[in-house]
């Protein structure tokens, strides 16, 4: 879980919560608050407000007694070990050590505390700089991000547009093809139609006069006719054999496939950019591509 106060990582040992680090100030602070109350509810009757109670309570929570030795005052600190001891514990473990009165070394521990204090108040400096280069950089994000979006829906415009130019242009060239051979074969079944009619005409002047005309008519007109009939079969095979082909159309659709290649399967383009992300005060960066490269 993660500490309430700086907020950072950690895991809880296998005998609970009793087996973390303890915070020795905090706790000091309780032990003279329960000794605070001990002594309020004893000499609460004397203590008065106005008549010296506030410094009697600040007096008494500047005093600390020994843990082991409870009738002894801390009032030794140990450079070596880096706490305070009463006299009985600097005679029984610290009397080698570097021990000296709390009293004459005070001002240097305010000093060495305050300094603490100095630099956390210029590490908040620096931290708030970097939260406003923070939201400058995400200001900066935001606006090149709707710069990007505006020209991937520009491209899609563009793109649109340009289809539906294109099929236009296919769509009047099939027009054009479909007028220009449908003129051809509307001519060539009028043709057909006209030659029909010739035969038809022919056949029945023959088969009238065959019919209805007089000897002297038939013999007079045979051979025109013959000769005829001759001219009209070979103008029919003439016609029939000319090319008659059927008009093949056709629409081949543009391969975009290498184009899809070359853009990551996108017809518009591809989007590239990087993702940077503080883990455990490590800076990792993690390389993302799906292009921002326009056709």
């Amino acid at each position: 879980m993660q500490c309430p106060l700086c907020r950072k990582e950690f895991t809880i040992p296998q005998e609970g919560f009793t087996g973390l680090q303890k915070n020795f100030f905090m706790e000091n602070l309780m032990e003279n608050l329960s000794e605070f109350n001990t002594v309020m509810q004893i000499s609460q009757p004397n203590l008065k407000i106005g008549s010296g109670a506030e410094e009697e309570i600040k007096r008494f929570a500047n005093v600390k007694h020994c843990k082991k030795h409870t009738q002894k005052l801390l009032d030794y600190y140990c450079a070596d070990c880096k706490k305070i001891v009463c006299v009985s514990c600097f005679v029984e473990s610290h009397k080698l050590h570097d021990c000296k009165d709390v009293n004459t070394i005070d001002q240097e521990i305010r000093l060495m505390i305050q300094n603490c204090a100095l630099k956390t108040s210029n590490y908040t400096d620096e931290m708030l700089s970097f939260k406003q280069n923070a939201r400058s950089r995400k200001a900066d994000f935001l606006k090149k991000l709707s710069e990007n979006e505006a020209a991937v829906i520009r491209r899609n415009d563009e793109l649109k547009s340009m289809i539906d130019t294109h099929t236009q242009l296919l769509l009047e060239e099939l027009s054009l093809i479909k007028s220009f051979h449908l003129k051809q074969m509307e001519t060539e079944m009028e043709e057909i139609d006209m030659r029909c009619t010739i035969l038809s005409s022919f056949e029945a002047i023959c088969t009238e006069l065959a019919l209805k005309g007089s000897a002297s008519d038939i013999c007079s007109s045979v051979d025109e006719l013959t000769v005829r009939a001759e001219e009209l079969g070979k103008e029919k095979e003439a016609f029939i054999g000319r090319r008659h082909e059927s008009i093949k159309v056709s629409f081949q659709a543009t391969d975009l496939k290498d184009i899809l290649q070359i853009t990551n399967g996108n017809l518009l383009g591809k989007v590239e950019g990087k993702f940077q992300c503080y883990c455990n005060n490590v800076l990792s960066v993690l390389r993302v591509t799906r292009g921002l490269k326009l056709l």
